[in-house]
């Protein structure tokens, strides 16, 4: 690996008032998983590949300034979850890695690992904008599958 990359990996977990069938269907929808990001304002599945999207990302930059990003990414839905794979532009590849346990009858704990490989001037801020993007994320699925109102 280049000297000019650094990776980063962070680990969220939920708790969530649902069955543990009903949030492994949802983490099995890709696009309304996506749809719930404070970030992704567009998301396409590619017609001849079901694991192939393309996602638009709006950012706040500093200063104010805002910015749409597009790239790729693949993703695998397994039985107790599913991963992405991406290329964000600028040399950033994220894995995200989402995996569901019941807790009980009617809740689940989820558990996303996310790793970003960038450039390290951009470190900082890819760090913090997957450390808002995807609490926030994991905290709007909470309230969608509990039937609640975002914002909780």
């Amino acid at each position: 690996m280049s000297p000019f990359f650094s990776s980063h990996q962070v680990s969220y977990k939920r708790q969530i008032a649902a069955p543990l069938q009903t949030v492994l269907a949802f983490l099995h929808d890709p696009p309304a998983l996506m749809g719930l990001s404070p970030v992704i304002v567009e998301v396409t599945v590619d017609p001849k590949d079901q694991t192939k999207y393309s996602i638009v990302d709006s950012l706040l930059l500093p200063f104010g300034f805002r910015t749409r990003i597009s790239y790729t990414a693949t993703i695998i839905l397994h039985d107790d979850g599913m991963e992405a794979e991406s290329a964000a532009g600028a040399g950033t590849r994220t894995h995200v890695r989402y995996t569901v346990r019941a807790v009980s009858e009617d809740k689940t704990e989820i558990e996303e690992v996310t790793t970003a490989n960038c450039f390290f001037l951009l470190s900082p801020y890819i760090k913090g904008v997957i450390e808002k993007a995807h609490n926030e994320t994991l905290d709007r699925m909470a309230a969608k599958l509990e039937g609640k109102e975002w914002p909780a």
